[in-house]
This record gives structure tokens, sequence and C-alpha cells, in this order.
């Protein structure tokens, strides 16, 4: 973890983790604090978030082209300081009317930080540390998480109440200008783009919408439109319930402070055990099986919820969200491998901009999705819950299926040739007679059908016997089908490469990334399969692992086993 601790990522661990600090100073009872002492409905809580996502949207391109074509950094710094006044307003509130303005300033400041924030934190690490770099900022905020709620909202009840949380809010003043002063220092980025140059309206709005096309094309050549349906309902899910989770607890399940106090830290707690491990699988073994494994535990958490508020039972009821805040925790825990596939799948130079269209997309639906929320919240407390379980697994899950692996697990290496050669082939192909002539020309040793005698596994026991062997063997026919699950072993005659080995060259003429060109290869190979099976009725896809296949009706067998005989004699050189 120290290793990548470095540069803009442990610039970005440090901010995160003071943010936390400043925000876990309300511990977790914003919405609490709006509704009960501001004075708030469930439907001005709802639009609270409308007008969020409504600002966001008319700003989020804007930022994240300014990003991309002007000056990341200075476009991430006066996004931080549009977000300074918010925590000012909650403390100086007199009622909920003024809360509109903190959404006002906070959803403006995420319009320029998010696209230029995601953009330095994603050229600042290769891809295949990318997973673990998020982890890792993820888990020093959670840990810090884990302690100050809970500590932050006892400290609230056991001074009056929600009333105190103003001098919090001004606590929280005080941690966000310290981070601002100290990101403004400590962040340093390379220019991946040429600055834009003013040229006048016409020619920036140009540009603008010019960019903005060229990510719309550059997302459909790598089959990365999933990813826009995905963030268009989103909201549809989440965004109906994200205002509700701690009003749930503390009005329909009867959770006491100190118990949602405590949320944060068993949901953080998950976060810290979980997302390095998973985040370290995801840079080996790719993002996609990480995302859909565990997706499925957000919904078990909105599940356990709905029941939860199904039941007249308050002793029980009133701790139900810490399980449900666990279940949540454990799918979120995956969130690294769901930013990392989500923003890599486009190039680093036109990252602000796909950022800016996957948060407008979402917002776009976001605007009207608090608003609903709070009426469906109106009508019954478990229905924002019930859309949210059915949007998610009924309509995105499966979208997920259809995202592209942005980092393929290629381990191939080129493979040492055993002393033995393997020959298999279709019935009357000449593999007995190739044998017994390379037998000869030779001297060695040929293992034939007689090795079969019906017993599958009784041959399979010979013929491992026969390949640990030292001095060289022939092995034909059916044995041979067996030896070639041990290509490492022999010589396999029947030019293809493997898969991955084919992915390595490509990439080095297309200059593409490996996930790309693994599409262009399979399009490609559906190709060949499609005319194979038009022209000749055949399928080249389930063939056994073979090195080598000739043509013995165009070869003569003598000259196929001198050909076989040189091969392996050059290959046991090396």
């Amino acid at each position: 973890m120290r290793s990548l601790l470095e540069g803009n990522i442990r610039a970005f661990a440090v901010r995160g983790l003071l943010l936390t600090l400043g925000q876990g100073l309300t511990g977790g009872l914003v919405m609490l604090y709006v509704k009960n002492v501001l004075g708030a409905d469930a439907l001005v809580i709802g639009s609270f978030t409308s007008l969020w996502c409504a600002v966001f949207v008319v700003f989020i391109l804007l930022g994240g082209w300014v990003a991309d074509r002007y000056d990341r950094k200075k476009t991430y710094l006066l996004g931080s300081a549009l977000a300074l006044p918010t925590p000012l307003i909650y403390a100086l509130s007199p009622s909920w009317h003024m809360i509109f303005l903190a959404y006002f300033f906070d959803a403006l400041s995420s319009a320029f930080v998010v696209p230029a924030y995601q953009s330095i934190l994603f050229s600042s690490v290769e891809r295949n540390r990318r997973s673990r770099a998020i982890a890792v900022i993820n888990t020093l905020s959670h840990l810090v998480n884990m302690i100050v709620p809970p500590l932050s909202a006892l400290a609230v009840q056991l001074t009056g109440g929600l009333n105190n949380l103003r001098l919090m809010f001004l606590l929280q003043f005080t941690v966000t200008l310290c981070v601002w002063l100290y990101t403004s220092k400590a962040i340093q980025i390379k220019s991946v783009n040429e600055k834009l140059q003013p040229n006048g309206l016409s020619s920036t709005m140009k540009d603008f919408f010019g960019q903005i096309k060229k990510v719309y094309r550059v997302a459909r050549e790598r089959k990365a439109m999933p990813w826009l349906y995905l963030y268009l309902t989103g909201p549809l899910a989440w965004g109906v319930v994200n205002p509700f989770w701690t009003i749930y607890a503390a009005e329909v399940c009867k959770s006491p402070l100190y118990v949602i106090g405590l949320l944060s830290t068993v949901s953080s707690l998950t976060i810290v055990l979980l997302q390095i491990p998973l985040s370290k699988v995801s840079d080996r073994k790719g993002r996609k099986k990480i995302i859909l494994t565990f997706r499925p535990f957000r919904y078990l958490c909105l599940i356990i919820l709905i029941l939860a508020g199904s039941f007249d039972m308050p002793l029980f009821v009133s701790f139900i969200p810490l399980l449900a805040w666990v279940l949540d925790a454990i799918g979120v825990s995956s969130s690294p491998s769901w930013m990392a596939a989500s923003r890599e799948v486009i190039p680093e130079d036109l990252q602000g901009t796909w950022n800016s269209l996957l948060n407008l997309l979402y917002h776009s639906t976001a605007v009207f999705c608090g608003v609903l929320g709070g009426l469906l919240w109106n009508i019954d407390p478990r229905l924002p819950f019930i859309m949210a379980l059915v949007v998610d697994s009924s309509i995105r899950y499966p979208l997920l299926h259809k995202i592209p692996e942005t980092l393929l697990a290629i381990r191939y290496r080129p493979r040492a040739i055993g002393p033995h050669i393997a020959i298999y082939g279709l019935p009357g192909a000449g593999q007995t007679y190739t044998a017994r002539l390379l037998g000869r020309m030779t001297g060695s040793e040929i293992v034939d059908e007689r090795f079969w005698s019906g017993d599958e596994e009784k041959a399979e026991r010979l013929i491992d016997k026969v390949l640990k062997r030292d001095e060289n063997v022939i092995i034909e026919g059916k044995p041979a089908v067996l030896a070639a699950r041990r290509p490492e072993r022999s010589i396999v005659v029947l030019l293809v490469a493997p898969k991955e080995e084919r992915i390595i060259r490509k990439m080095k003429d297309v200059k593409k990334p490996d996930f790309i060109v693994l599409n262009l290869i399979e399009e490609e190979d559906r190709e060949v399969q499609k005319l194979v099976k038009r022209l000749y009725r055949a399928d080249i896809s389930r063939l056994p692992p073979f090195d080598l296949a000739i043509n013995t009706e165009r070869i003569p067998p003598e000259t196929v086993a001198k050909i076989i005989s040189l091969i392996h004699k050059e290959k046991l050189k090396r």
C-alpha cells in the first residue's frame, strides 16, 4: 500500500481522509437535522436532491470540457472553493429555506470537481494498479468514518440534541478550508492534451460540442454504451431512496441516535476489510466479475429494510439497520472496480468529458427522482426502497453483464516444448503411419491406441506416466488427445497461436488496449467460423490444443515426418 501512496494518490488520500473527518462531525444526522430542526418534510427533502441534480446537469458538461481543454488542477480548485460556503449555510440557517442555497453551491462545486478529480486520479496511476489506488483512498476515509460519526452522534445526543449540530457545521467549514489549502499545494498534474487557445465564442462552442461528439463516437467503438444506460437509469433506483436512508432507520425502524451513529462505523469497517482485497483481485483478474458478484448484496440490504418496516417488533427492528448497512457495504466494496471499469474504457485525454457525460445522464434523471422519492415516502416509506430493488435488480444488473471487461488477465508466456511428440487427427489422416516413420527416424518408442482399451481414466493415468519420462516418446491417436492436455511435455501435431498470443501481437499493430483488441479478434473469429461452417460444415472452435496442423493429403507422409522431426529438434535446442 505504501508504494501506492505517492504523488497525487497521496494528496487525494489525505484529502479524502480530512473531508471524511469534517463530514463525520455531523454524525450522519444531517437529514434528521434538516427535518426535525429546520422543519423540512419528505417532499422538501426530495426537492433538495432535485435542485442539486438540476444545477449539476446544467454545469457538468462545461466542467468536464474545461478540465480537458484548459487546466484540470485549476478546475478542481475552482470547484472545491465553491463548496466552502455550504457548511456555513447549514450552521446559520434559521429554517429549511436556506438549505436550497447550500445544495446549489454544492452542486455547482461538484460539476467542476468530479470530472477534474477523476481525470487527475486516473492519469496518476497505471491501469493494473488503479483499483487498488482507489481502494486505498477509500479505505483511509472509511477508517476515519468508523470512529468520528458515532462519537459525534453520541456527543450531540448527550449535549442537548440535534440543534447542537450547528457547532459541528462550523468545525466542518474549518476542516474544508484546510483541505482546499492543502490540495492547492499538493496536487501536481501532467498535461495529456494541448490547452485550447481562446479564439472567439463560435470556435469555443464548436470545440465544446465536437469534444462531446468525439466521446460518444469512441464510446460506441469501444462498446461502452451500456455504461451510458446504467448511469441514465441509476437514479430510478438509488436517486429515489438516497435522501431517506437515515430517516428510515430513525422513523420506521425506530433506531436511537447512537445506533444511527454506529451505522457509518459498521459500514466503514466492512468496506475497510473488503475493499483492498477485492481491488487486488480486480487488478489481477478484471473488473467485471467483482462487480457482478458483489452487487446482489445491495439487494439483500434493501430486502431486509423493507421487511423491517413490515413488522412491529421495536426492540429487534431498531437494530436491523446495522445488518442492512453491513450488506450494503459489502456491495459497495466493489466500487473501485466499478469506477475503474466505467472510466478506463475511454482514452485518458477524453476522461473529463466522458466523466461529465456519465454524470450528466445520471443527474438528468435524478432531477425528478428526488421529488418522486418524497411522493413515494408520503404514501409508504417502504416504496422508495421497493422501487430501488426492482429497478436495479431487473434493469441495471442485466446491463452490467454487457459492459466490456477493461482489464484482461493475460498470463500467456511462450511455453517450453517437452521431449515427446503427440500426433492426433481425423480418421484416415495418417497419424499411425507418420508415427511409425518418426519412430524409425528417431529410434523412439511409440505409444498408440493399445493404451486406450476403452477405459479413459486408466489411459489418462498411463499417459501421465509416459509424459513424466525424460526420453523421447511418440504418442499417436486417442492417447495423443489426452497428452494434448499437458502441451508443455510434448509438441502436439494435428498454424494457430493461443488467443492470448494473438492479442499481444495485434496490440503491437493497432496500438489499442487489450480489451478492445480482444473484441476485434473475437469478431474476426466469428466471421471465420461462419465461413468455415458455411463452406465446409466444420467447427474450428472446439479442437484440442495443437502446435502444428498439416494436411497429409497435400504433403507426403515422409515430408510430414521430416517437418515434425526438424521442428522438434529446434524446439529442444531452445
